[in-house]
């Protein structure tokens, strides 16, 4: 309700602090109170507006418990259906592919994490921005092409982080045509190792982003800014940025490397 609401926003108000560089889970208490704030994590009970349809076709909504989880089961609560896949978690999916904006993620089901998001808003022509309160759950796993082809997404808000669980985003911004910028500080974790073509024909894009140094295993990316046409700057390890450059054959020129 909007007690839940103002807690949300009080976070959103207070999402400069530092995020922590090992744990997301830990950055802040702020941080601690969304986790387990039952808007985006519905256990127990199903709320009003939750659907819950097991693998066997029960129904259960508003007042029924949550039934035991099984491969084939899916809930839909907001402007998302989410289906249990994989045990790793639920897949996320839009209800709706012709909306302008789309609202918050749950980020656990039932204490499942939500954890593959690939391809969740491709095909949403129609998306110019996401809600303020959006989070891309903190158990993700995977990323890839989450934001392909929206050609009309103009705006990604200053809440925006990608958790350090993500292992993959290829093609995360792919022809995002009408991305100006990202939140200033937008990081790459270093827990990512696939970023193949990420912003690649993102023609108005222009920004900073930070690579998180891995020693171990630096992010494979091949054309991660194919066919751009603004400056960027990308801050990242020695290893990191030498793999960016031998593994881009059309590195615009427009594109520029600190060392961290």
């Amino acid at each position: 309700g909007k007690g839940a609401s103002n807690v949300i926003k009080t976070f959103v108000q207070s999402s400069d602090k530092a995020i922590d560089e090992d744990n997301i889970d830990t950055q802040s208490t702020d941080w601690d109170i969304y986790l387990n704030n039952d808007e985006y994590n519905h256990k127990g009970v199903i709320p009003e507006g939750g659907t819950y349809i097991d693998v066997n076709g029960n129904t259960y909504t508003k007042g029924d418990s949550f039934p035991e989880i099984q491969i084939g089961d899916e809930y839909k609560y907001g402007d998302y259906t989410y289906k249990y896949t994989t045990r790793s978690g639920f897949r996320a999916y839009v209800k709706d592919t012709t909306q302008e904006t789309y609202g918050p993620m749950l980020d656990t089901i039932n204490g499942v994490p939500v954890a593959y998001l690939m391809n969740l808003f491709s095909t949403c022509t129609n998306l110019k921005y996401l809600d303020d309160n959006f989070k891309i759950p903190s158990q993700a796993i995977n990323c890839n092409a989450m934001f392909r082809g929206c050609t009309s997404l103009e705006y990604i808000s200053g809440n925006f982080v990608i958790p350090k669980t993500v292992k993959t985003i290829s093609s995360m911004f792919y022809q995002c045509t009408s991305l100006k910028t990202l939140p200033e500080n937008f990081t790459i974790p270093k827990t990512v190792n696939a970023g193949a073509s990420i912003f690649a024909y993102c023609t108005n894009f222009t920004g900073t982003i930070t690579i998180e140094p891995n020693p171990n295993t630096p992010m494979t990316t091949s054309n991660p800014f194919a066919h751009t046409e603004k400056p960027i700057t990308v801050r990242a390890s020695a290893a990191q940025i030498r793999i960016i450059e031998e593994m881009s054959p059309t590195l615009p020129a427009t594109v520029s490397f600190v060392e961290i």
